[in-house]
């Protein structure tokens, strides 16, 4: 349709091109692109070239592509239209199987000097996909009158997009930028300096690997002029970067590009989420930059401005979130709430916060989870999901996971150059390779596992069990729980694996260690394989499960219940965040209040039962509901001992939802 903007760029109408004719099929894609080619047919009434890169004469049929001149009424609306493809609308170039012409088009001027605009259009399927542009030159009574292939060897998907640039070596005649997104540098844009018969004289590629960051894509998806920003008296060449990554995060950008006389890049400036200049979150996956536009100044500042427009992949997907956006959306010390559903992109990299389902048992992740670049001073907790298995990489600062579901993963776990980090109520089962690789590979960390249960895989080509767990100078703690090397491959009768091969310093509280087996000969390997100089000791007590209330109510005590064996020395660290909401027109409010940390020494009664009770404040005035997040550890001690374990607690406020499949809402402050 033709959007009517009023001076400030705000909309002020839609007349949809249509009724449209019925030998218009919606395959083809038209309006893929649009571009004004002024008044063709002398009615006072600019008209349009529309681009339908998929048109094909018919079923079984290879696509060329076409573009349709569209006639216009004076109230926007279309009168006729008229087809130029293979072979037809007078244009006789030879276009391949699958050309995808009419992906780009450009309304050039007067190219011929007979006083009619001229076309350039893109093909970049052309040619095997090499690609190539076509300078179509249009008499209003016959449509085509004739038309030049102007190609680059050894481009791929070149006129992805086309612009009219300036005059940059100053020889009289407008040069063209064209993009090429089929290139392997994640995309290139060529900068053609053009003959006065519209021949090429020189060129030159600007690659994507040159300027964008490693593993983006996109570069050349659109192309725009805006104005002379470095007083060179060139107008700067503006580029859509439809897979522009911010780490693993990928919203899309803008470069701005200030060119040299010979179309080399002198300057450059990146419009991307919440940087240069750009206020705004851009989704993960979100295609910023796909479209391009400059339609003038706007806002009256003397400048002209651009529109951008995002082809969001994330759209129309059903019951999928993206924990990575939310993540980056979200500030230190934030509480992302997750609605029960699936997600991708479970990555939290560089910040310090706690991500907790709603309801674990319907919150699933469908890859590895991914914890990196923790602040050395922070905390991420992550709590109640299921997940394709575990990666923690490089992290100074604490990482506490619980309540994490990985049985079933094709994906084995690993922690690597980690410095604190605590698992608890984790359960790893791989189903992928048959390896004999450990089921939870750490390596120059220190991790604490409290009551999870890890299973190596069983053994298969080559033969051998797989550890549950192996340790490589690194230090690990393991309270409750159980530790299962996988048996051995009947085929070759192969050992079994060790519950864990510990190369650095292992201390066992309360933990089941138990080997797999060689399935021939029944012989179960040992439980620990220990390298040399390795350290492994183990501490008397249990590590006791802790009981929670589901429901907190405003005001009341909240009780915390313990099992364990009868009158049993007992000792509960506890942490808890109360934080009051208030809910008005205006919005929803939140204060989080002071924290709450106890820990007590106690003894289980006749019963093997130890309850504690921590204090909750009463709500405040105007505010109507309360919600708790607790963290509490129970370890029974031996006889006269001290306490072995510790406590985290949970703090943040409840600032950000995620639910599956809408955008992250803020709840404010």
């Amino acid at each position: 349709g033709i959007l009517l903007l009023d001076a400030a760029g705000r909309s002020r109408g839609l007349v949809p091109v249509a009724p449209l004719p019925s030998f218009l099929n919606l395959s083809e894609w038209f309006a893929s692109s649009v571009a004004s080619v002024g008044d063709l047919d002398g009615d006072g009434i600019v008209d349009l070239a529309v681009g339908a890169p998929l048109f094909a004469l018919g079923p079984n049929v290879p696509s060329y592509g076409a573009v349709y001149l569209t006639f216009l009424n004076p109230d926007g609306s279309p009168r006729t239209l008229a087809r130029i493809t293979r072979n037809a609308g007078g244009f006789t170039g030879s276009l391949g199987d699958y050309a995808n012409f009419g992906s780009s088009v450009l309304g050039a001027g007067d190219l011929d000097g007979d006083g009619t605009g001229d076309l350039i259009v893109g093909a970049p399927g052309d040619d095997a996909q090499q690609g190539s542009v076509w300078a179509v030159y249009l008499d209003p009574k016959k449509l085509v009158k004739g038309q030049r292939k102007l190609s680059v060897p050894g481009s791929r998907g070149f006129g992805s997009s086309i612009l009219q640039l300036d005059d940059l070596d100053g020889d009289g005649v407008r040069d063209l930028a064209v993009g090429a997104l089929g290139s392997p540098a994640g995309g290139s844009v060529w900068i053609l300096h053009m003959n006065a018969d519209q021949t090429i004289k020189a060129t030159r590629e600007l690659p994507g690997s040159a300027l964008l960051p490693t593993g983006s894509s996109g570069f050349g998806a659109s192309l725009a002029l805006i104005d002379d920003t470095d007083g060179d008296g060139r107008r700067e060449l503006a580029v859509g970067v439809s897979g522009y990554l911010v780490g693993n995060y990928e919203p899309g950008a803008v470069l701005i590009l200030s060119l040299n006389a010979d179309g080399s890049v002198a300057s450059q400036h990146t419009i991307t989420t919440q940087s240069g200049g750009f206020p705004s979150v851009l989704s993960h996956l979100g295609g910023f930059g796909y479209g391009l536009a400059c339609p003038g100044d706007l806002d009256g500042d003397g400048h002209r401005d651009l529109v951008a427009a995002a082809q969001d992949r994330n759209a129309g997907s059903t019951g999928v979130g993206d924990i990575l956006e939310a993540v980056y959306a979200a500030s230190d010390g934030d509480l992302l709430m997750v609605e029960p559903g699936t997600y991708d992109d479970p990555v939290v990299e560089g910040k310090a916060l706690s991500l907790v389902a709603r309801d674990p048992d319907q919150t699933r992740l469908t890859q590895p989870l991914e914890v990196r670049n923790t602040p050395a001073d922070g905390r991420v907790l992550i709590r109640g999901v299921r997940a394709e298995g575990l990666v923690l990489e490089d992290n100074p600062g604490l990482v506490w996971i619980e309540d994490l579901d990985a049985g079933g993963s094709l994906r084995k776990s690993r922690i690597v150059n980690s410095a604190r980090v605590v698992l608890q109520h984790v359960s790893l089962e791989s189903s992928g390779s048959h390896d004999g690789q450990p089921e939870l590979d750490v390596s120059g960390s220190s991790v604490s596992l409290f009551d999870c249960w890890i299973r190596g895989l069983s053994g298969g080509l080559p033969g051998p069990g797989s550890p549950a767990v192996s340790a490589v100078s690194s230090f690990l703690y393991v309270a409750g729980g159980s530790l299962l090397g996988g048996d051995g491959w009947i085929g070759n009768c192969a050992p079994g694996g060790a519950a864990l091969s510990i190369d650095g310093d292992a201390v066992l509280f309360d933990a089941t260690l138990r080997a797999g087996a060689n399935p021939c000969t029944g012989t179960v390997a040992p439980a620990i394989a220990r390298a040399p100089g390795a350290s492994v000791r183990r501490v008397q007590g249990h590590f006791l499960s802790v009981a929670t209330p589901a429901v907190l109510n405003p005001g009341d005590p909240f009780t915390i219940s313990v099992r364990g064996p009868r009158a049993t020395p007992v000792w509960v660290g506890i942490a808890s965040t109360p934080t009051a909401f208030h809910l008005s027109a205006s919005g929803l409010t939140s204060l989080l209040r002071q924290p709450v940390q106890i820990s007590f020494l106690g003894t289980t009664d006749s019963n093997g039962t130890l309850v504690g009770t921590l204090p909750m404040p009463p709500l405040p005035p105007g505010f109507e509901f309360q919600t708790t997040v607790l963290q509490a550890i129970a370890l029974e001690l031996p006889r006269g001992g001290s306490p072995t374990g510790g406590k985290a607690g949970v703090v943040g406020t409840p600032r950000w939802i995620l639910g599956a499949g809408s955008q992250t809402q803020a709840l404010g402050d």
